[in-house]
C-alpha cells in the first residue's frame, strides 16, 4: 500500500490517505453495467409487461360491456315510459327522441338522443343486427339488443 498526503481546505496540515490498488479510480469500462445485469433488468420488465397488458385490455372490454348494459337499461326505461303513456311500443326507437301527440295530448320526448353503442360505435336502430345499426329493436315486443358488428349482445 502506498501512502499519500492530501491537503484539505480546512487545515494547513496534510492528512495521510491510504490508497490500495482496489480503491483506485475505476476506468469507464469498469463503471458500466454488465451484460448479465442488463439482461436481468430487461427480463423483469418483460415479466411485468406480460402481467399488466392483459389486465388493461380486459378492463376495456369490461368497460364496454358495462356501457352497453347501461345504455340498454336507458333505452328499455324510455320504451316502457312510451308504452305506459301511449298504449303500445314505439314503431321505431327514433320515436323516443321526439314528441308524440295522441288525442290532443303531447307525450315525450323520452330521451334526448339514442345512446351510442360502444361495440360498433353506432347509434342507429334496425330490425336486425345484419345492418350497421347499433341497436336491434323489435317493435312488437319492445325488446332491445346491442349489435356488435356480427352478433347480438347480450
Amino acid at each position: 500500500m502506498t501512502q499519500e498526503f492530501i491537503l484539505s481546505p480546512q487545515s494547513s496540515v496534510p492528512s495521510p490517505v491510504l490508497l490500495s490498488p482496489q480503491s483506485s479510480v475505476l476506468s469507464p469500462i469498469q463503471r458500466a453495467f454488465s451484460l448479465v445485469e442488463l439482461v436481468i433488468v430487461i427480463v423483469i420488465i418483460g415479466i411485468i409487461a406480460a402481467i399488466a397488458v392483459p389486465r388493461f385490455s380486459k378492463a376495456t372490454d369490461n368497460a364496454n360491456g358495462n356501457s352497453v348494459k347501461s345504455s340498454i337499461v336507458i333505452l328499455q326505461n324510455a320504451i316502457d315510459m312510451y308504452k305506459a303513456e301511449c298504449g303500445g311500443y314505439p314503431g321505431a326507437l327514433d320515436l323516443l327522441t321526439s314528441t308524440t301527440t295522441i288525442n290532443s295530448v303531447t307525450y315525450g320526448p323520452y330521451i334526448r338522443s339514442l345512446p351510442n353503442n360502444p361495440l360498433n360505435n353506432s347509434t342507429g336502430a334496425a330490425a336486425s343486427c345484419a345492418s350497421t345499426a347499433g341497436w336491434e329493436y323489435t317493435s312488437s315486443s319492445g325488446a332491445i339488443k346491442a349489435c356488435s358488428g356480427t352478433a347480438e349482445w347480450p
